[in-house]
């Protein structure tokens, strides 16, 4: 090889361009490396621990100022029933007034606004749902998800497994290519909270009347992928 003749010509020379041999030297070793790049994700699976319960209020009238009067009221109503809940996070969300004109009549105004429950007491919002149901609000659907402490003690969980797959994998894929593990390089990690949201849920006043919405305990996933690249040499 080119390469070796001129290290070696460097080498002779050693008394007078010292510093120019172990350039030589080094760039030789470079050569003679191979860089591999490679990923392990690593996933954390645990129960959720926070249910959230999504409904809403319509109201419907002739005038925008009577169906944004009329909606208003049921809202007020419903969060005086889930207000000052302990462990119950409720929230009165978006706002929303539309026309509808059919083909014959008059026009109607509909406004709409949403109402969402959250909590790590499931039966709690489940039966708050209910109640809510009971007064003329429509469920739109429940979700599962984790409380801020589980997720963060997931997270590290996931990230700390995944760095102790990095070397074992990086020892086996050189091993695999006749070749060992010099050193890692540009560690990369990358760690989020994926959980699994399930169908959303239909039930409402009028197909079940007296009793709560249920709502299974999905299994929420939290997820660590760690990139890295790795040096092997002979």
């Amino acid at each position: 090889m080119t390469y070796s003749r001129f290290a070696l010509g460097a080498v002779c020379a050693a008394g007078l361009f010292g510093g120019v041999v172990g350039h030589a030297k080094a760039a030789v070793q470079d050569h003679d490396m191979t860089t591999l790049n490679f990923s392990v994700t690593n996933d954390v699976r645990a129960p959720a621990t926070r249910l959230t319960a999504h409904l809403y209020a319509r109201a419907e009238n002739v005038s925008p100022m009577g169906a944004q009067k009329a909606l208003n009221a049921s809202i007020a109503t419903a969060m005086k029933v889930v207000s000052g809940q302990a462990g119950v996070d409720a929230k009165a969300g978006s706002y929303t007034i539309d026309d509808e004109t059919p083909e014959h009549g008059h026009t109607r105004w509909i406004a709409r606004q949403d109402v969402t429950l959250s909590g790590e007491d499931a039966g709690r919002i489940l039966e708050l749902a209910g109640a809510l149901q009971a007064q003329g609000l429509m469920l739109d659907g429940t979700d599962w998800s984790l409380d801020p402490a589980s997720r963060e003690a997931l997270l590290k969980k996931a990230r700390l497994e995944a760095l102790e797959k990095v070397r074992p994998q990086a020892e086996e894929n050189a091993k695999a290519l006749g070749l060992k593990l010099i050193r890692l390089n540009d560690v990369r990690i990358n760690a989020g909270y994926e959980g699994v949201r399930p169908m959303m849920a239909t039930l409402s006043l009028r197909s079940a009347p007296m009793a709560p919405p249920q709502a299974s305990r999905e299994e929420q996933v939290v997820s660590a992928t760690v990139e890295v690249q790795a040096e092997l040499g002979q």
